[in-house]
């Protein structure tokens, strides 16, 4: 949705620039009497605008481009930047030509004071982005085990054909279900066995097997319990 914004957003920003181009070498040929200096006072500052308009597009498409849902979010307070930093490099822009040399050059300043506070800006979100990213990634790593199993275990229950079977299976997808969540090195090898006994399980429920579903059951039920245990005493 944010992306679809880039096209307008283009379209709004080429229009000023066309506009400030026309007002600066079209217009002062067409008005007498009007401010028509050529010289340092003036292109220097009207090159301080040009870069403040590239400076703003960029900073715009780039904030427009987020790759991902938290990137999005993080931008998402820059576009209403990006919008004010535009109207206000174009409002300079279009009374640019009627202004005094010395207010020529505080038009320009202001400008380009204004995309510096974008950059900062997008730089800020950008960190704060990738910030939250490394956090979510480390989350989902540490999480992987226990929703994994806990899909699994879910899985097999479904294919549960009596109603002892099914509530064997349902206790150990709750006790997987509400386990913690984190996982860890210190976990590794508990965890191991849960997923060996788990394959036992899910051979045992697939064959039926009866004694085979309980004694498996009866074993994860266990593993739960000491994984459990173990995660609070590492807290």
């Amino acid at each position: 949705m944010i992306r679809k914004s880039i096209p307008f957003y283009v379209g709004v920003w080429g229009i000023s620039l066309a506009l400030f181009a026309i007002l600066c070498f079209v217009i002062p040929s067409l008005i007498p009497g009007l401010n028509a200096t050529w010289g340092v006072s003036f292109w220097v500052p009207f090159a301080l605008i040009l870069l403040a308009f590239a400076v703003n597009l960029v900073c715009a498409v780039f904030t427009l481009k987020a790759e991902n849902a938290s990137r999005t979010f993080y931008r998402i307070p820059l576009l209403r930047i990006s919008w004010i930093s535009l109207i206000v490099i174009s409002v300079c822009a279009l009374i640019f030509r009627i202004l005094p040399a010395g207010l020529m050059w505080a038009a320009a300043v202001l400008c380009v004071i204004v995309c510096v506070i974008s950059a900062a800006a997008l730089l800020k979100a950008g960190a704060a982005a990738v910030v939250a990213e490394a956090v979510d990634n480390r989350v989902a790593d540490e999480t992987a085990f226990i929703r994994d199993v806990t899909l699994r275990l879910e899985g097999i229950a479904r294919c549960a054909k009596d109603e002892e079977t099914r509530r064997i299976c349902n206790a150990v997808y709750e006790a997987a279900r509400y386990s913690d969540p984190r996982s860890s090195a210190a976990l590794s090898d508990i965890e191991a066995q849960i997923d060996t006994v788990a394959a036992s399980f899910e051979k045992a429920v697939a064959d039926n097997d009866g004694d085979g579903i309980k004694k498996a059951g009866d074993e994860l039920l266990g593993l739960f319990s000491r994984r459990g245990s173990q995660c609070k005493r590492m807290k």
